[in-house]
């Protein structure tokens, strides 16, 4: 009798710990089968790239040539503007200063490559916002003056690159906010004004160019006021649209990425707190789809590229700055860890794809909470 208790007593502690072990895989992830986890990349992905003699910088402009990484202007946290700029080549470890920009130093501008210049329009400059602009070509190492802008000075704006046109929207002067916008031609070196937008200005936004249309979703229309609407814009009528209702709250400072179907937003700031959650936005169905859970804890600020295949998303901040990262797959619909690196974390880097390599560079490498201080090194994350 008291061998069968036993007998009993083990059958009950192993069906119970069996059914602990099955919750607990259950409960992990995304909800979706469970097996090993898989990490992209390793250790050794991660690679120091060489030193600049530019100064540490944020919210400057980062735009990937094919060959190469151009940054130019930004400011620090003692009111500091920078006119300086470099060019780093990854295939040769090197960087290179551009030449004198005719602009005036700057940071929250609009830039754009067109396949064979950067544009730079508007920001701002020791406390003021700007309204002239220029093109630097990193071949010939030179720049040209942009015509006349009609839209008024200002910082922060949104900015897509249409293939024929850059196109500048919203944004704001330290006295008030505009919702219009402007198309700039570089055949014609001419401007024209864009049709009135359907939804309030905004900072922080989400945007994408979808190879059709301008999509813009949510951000922040003051003093921690955020909104989830969004429109699209199409430059061959010169017509807006609504899109239809996300599933998210609204939220700034989001990564967010055009992967060829879909705008993909994840993470962000909704002026009380750091999200961790996304969703994507499908403009040819018109709707949207919630991102499974991911391996992150919430952040914004974080580094955003577009591999062709996966979405990165790495560092960022919340209460501190994150030198971890992941991946989302749109195709799976799952998300996957990338490898951790000795790379200092940080906020507002410059962060491109060269088309096998991630090139990070620059940004915040401490929270907001506290002083800032500005990194000046870089790494590359080969997957």
């Amino acid at each position: 009798m008291v061998l069968a208790d036993c007998s009993a007593s083990r059958r009950q502690f192993v069906r119970l710990a069996c059914a602990v072990l099955a919750a607990a895989l259950s409960s992990c992830g995304d909800g979706k089968a469970s097996g090993p986890v898989t990490v992209i990349g390793s250790n050794a992905s991660w690679k120091p790239i060489a030193a600049t003699q530019m100064t540490g910088r944020f919210i400057h402009a980062t735009e990937w040539t094919g060959e190469e990484m151009v940054v130019w202007g930004g400011f620090d946290n003692d009111g500091g503007y920078f006119g300086d700029g470099a060019v780093y080549n990854p295939v040769t470890d090197s960087w290179r200063s551009t030449s004198a920009s005719p602009l005036a130093p700057r940071g929250l501008r609009s830039s754009a490559w067109t396949g064979k210049e950067m544009l730079l329009w508007g920001g701002e400059g020791k406390g003021t916002g700007l309204a002239d602009g220029a093109a630097y070509d990193p071949k010939a190492d030179t720049w040209r003056g942009m015509a006349r802008s009609p839209l008024t000075a200002r910082a922060g704006n949104l900015t897509e690159w249409t293939g024929t046109e850059m196109l500048v929207w919203g944004g704001g002067r330290r006295n008030g906010r505009t919702a219009d916008g402007a198309a700039y031609n570089v055949a014609t070196n001419s401007w024209r004004m864009m049709a009135p937008s359907p939804i309030e200005t905004r900072f922080g936004a989400a945007s994408a160019w979808t190879g059709t249309e301008l999509l813009i979703w949510s951000g922040s229309i003051g003093q921690s006021q955020m909104v989830a609407d969004g429109a699209a814009y199409n430059p061959a009528t010169d017509a807006w649209r609504p899109l239809p209702a996300a599933p998210v709250s609204g939220r700034y400072f989001a990564g967010s990425v055009w992967t060829g179907t879909e705008l993909v937003v994840w993470g962000g700031n909704d002026g009380t707190n750091r999200l961790a959650d996304g969703a994507a936005y499908n403009p040819t169905a018109d709707t949207w789809r919630v991102l499974p859970k991911a391996p992150l804890v919430p952040r914004s600020n974080m580094a955003t590229v577009w591999t062709g295949g996966k979405v990165f998303f790495w560092g960022g901040e919340s209460d501190q700055i994150w030198s971890n990262g992941a991946a989302y797959d749109p195709a799976a619909d799952s998300w996957a860890p990338l490898a951790t690196t000795r790379f200092k974390g940080r906020a507002d880097a410059s962060a491109v794809w060269t088309g096998s390599q991630m090139v990070l560079w620059g940004g915040r490498a401490i929270a907001e909470s506290a002083s800032f201080v500005f990194a000046t090194d870089g790494s590359t994350f080969t997957p």
